[in-house]
C-alpha cells in the first residue's frame, strides 16, 4: 500500500468518494473518466464499474426510442466499460470471464452483453445498491472483491496489464451463503 505522501493530489477523494468525477458532465465522457479510474487502481476501477452497470445499462443493443447526441449513445456506457476491462482473448473459442456459466464466446459486445443478461449477471445491471463483503489485494497487480449486489453475492478478480491499467479478469457470482457470525456458545 502506498503511503499517503506518494498519493497524488486530490486521490484520496477520488477513491474515497468514486462520484467525485461528474460521469454526467458533458465535458469529459464516462468512458474517457474511466480511462481515469483504471490507471488509479483496483478498487477505484471497480467502484467506477459499478457506477457504469448500475446508471449506464440501458438501451443496449437498441437503437429506437433512444436520443442520438450525434456522436455515441451514452445510455450503454456501463456495459461498454466493463467489455473494455473485461480480459479477453478475442481469438478464444471459449472463454470462463462470466465464471458461474459455462465458458462460451464473449469476445463480441453483443455477445457479452447478451451473457451479461442471463441470470445471475443481470442483477449487475441497474442494480439498487452494492456493498463490499471482503476484498483482498494479492501482490501488486492482482485484487479481488467479493461483494452483495441487490442481494446477490459476487467475486470480481481484477489485474493489472503489463500498461499498469487495471482490468477485469473474471465475474464469479457466488451462490454460497456467508456464514453467519458464531455465537459464543461457552458454558458461564
Amino acid at each position: 500500500c502506498a503511503s499517503r505522501r506518494f498519493r497524488p493530489k486530490g486521490a484520496e477523494t477520488l477513491l474515497d468518494n468514486p462520484r467525485a468525477l461528474n460521469f454526467d458532465s458533458n465535458e469529459r465522457p464516462f468512458l474517457e473518466t474511466f480511462e481515469l479510474y483504471r490507471r488509479l487502481g483496483a478498487a477505484a476501477t471497480l467502484d467506477a464499474l459499478l457506477i457504469g452497470l448500475q446508471e449506464r445499462y440501458q438501451d443496449f443493443g437498441r437503437q429506437k426510442g433512444i436520443q442520438w447526441d450525434h456522436d455515441d449513445y451514452h445510455s450503454t456506457d456501463g456495459v461498454k466499460a466493463l467489455y473494455t476491462a473485461a480480459s479477453i482473448d478475442p481469438f478464444a473459442f471459449r472463454c470462463d470471464f462470466f465464471r458461474s456459466l459455462p465458458p462460451r464466446d464473449v469476445a463480441r459486445i453483443g455477445d457479452f452483453y447478451n451473457t451479461l443478461r442471463l441470470a445471475p449477471y443481470a442483477a449487475l445491471l441497474g442494480h439498487r445498491e452494492s456493498e463490499t463483503i471482503a476484498e483482498v489485494r494479492m501482490g501488486e497487480d492482482q485484487y479481488i472483491r467479493r461483494l452483495r449486489v441487490d442481494g446477490s453475492v459476487f467475486i470480481f478478480s481484477l489485474g493489472k496489464n503489463p500498461r499498469g491499467v487495471w482490468g477485469v479478469d473474471w465475474i464469479l457470482a457466488d451462490d454460497a451463503e456467508e456464514p453467519e457470525e458464531e455465537e459464543d456458545l461457552a458454558e458461564p
